[in-house]
């Protein structure tokens, strides 16, 4: 059970009870036996299926994450703000501002796993989301949204694009020689 959490002999053997003196070969020579063999190959099926059924899992994770919305984590906007305050600046007549706020939602009702970063600092709490970009790149893969000729276009343009820069690239090269050229003669 130890090996198939982390494939290292060695420190299974140390975890199932062998000394550390020992566990190097007794770990390799375990890997060795029959029905070691047979009962981690089982193993290592159970975990592939496994996988396989988690891969919906994180589809569905890249799905929440490429959807989030800041709003599921803070309130922002205006709000009336009556402020007391007095000639001397102690508060004793009231005035109505209109000032921007930022309230953030409590822990338990917002879905952490879709932050990728909370800190407070100078400037107050920041709230990072992880990259909608990215997962939303995940999902174009995996439902393979893009027809194939709109791949072939972007393909096509980017190799239009790469070919500009390769000869602008070059043209450079052969100015900077040239500027170097003239300065020695």
């Amino acid at each position: 059970m130890h090996y198939i959490k982390t494939f290292n002999a060695t420190q299974s053997a140390i975890k199932a009870g062998y000394s550390k003196e020992t566990a190097h070969v007794i770990g390799h020579e375990n890997l060795r036996k029959p029905k070691i063999a047979i009962e981690l190959k089982r193993l290592k099926g159970k975990m592939a299926h496994d996988i396989y059924l988690d891969a919906l899992d994180v589809v569905n994770k890249y799905i929440k994450i490429a959807f989030a919305d800041i709003t599921d984590f803070v309130e922002f906007g205006t709000k009336q703000v009556i402020k007391v305050i007095n000639g001397e600046g102690e508060e004793v007549s009231a005035s109505v501002l209109d000032e921007g706020y930022v309230d953030i939602n409590p822990s338990h009702l917002v879905d952490g796993t879709l932050t990728q970063e909370v800190k407070k600092g100078k400037e107050g709490i920041s709230i990072k989301l992880h990259d909608k970009m990215k997962a939303l790149e995940k999902l174009e893969k995996y439902f393979d949204l893009l027809p194939d000729q709109h791949k072939r276009m972007i393909e096509t343009a980017k190799s239009q694009l790469d070919q500009k820069k390769y000869e602008l690239d070059k043209r450079r090269v052969e100015l900077s020689e040239r500027e170097h050229q003239s300065k020695e003669w």
